[in-house]
């Protein structure tokens, strides 16, 4: 098997988004939220990966815009 190039595509979303979606989701309040966000891993995700991404899509509007964002991307560098 020959070596395939690893891309990594970060999918970034404002904090009232992200809000928004775990409450829905899960019902987390907003406080919950901000502890969550506080965790270690959650901040090193939110700095190292960020700065390590290929592709930084933006998750502001629906799942389908941003999946639609990250293959028109990866389409024009002839990855799929």
């Amino acid at each position: 098997m020959s070596p395939h190039e690893l891309i990594c595509v970060y999918v970034d979303a404002s904090r009232a988004a992200r809000l928004e979606r775990v409450k829905e989701r899960d019902g987390l309040s907003a406080e919950q939220l901000a502890a969550l966000e506080r965790h270690s891993t959650e901040i090193e995700v939110e700095q190292r990966l960020k700065r390590a991404a290929d592709f930084i899509a933006n998750n502001a509007n629906s799942t389908e815009e941003c999946a639609d964002t990250v293959v028109e991307w990866a389409k024009s560098r002839r990855l799929v």
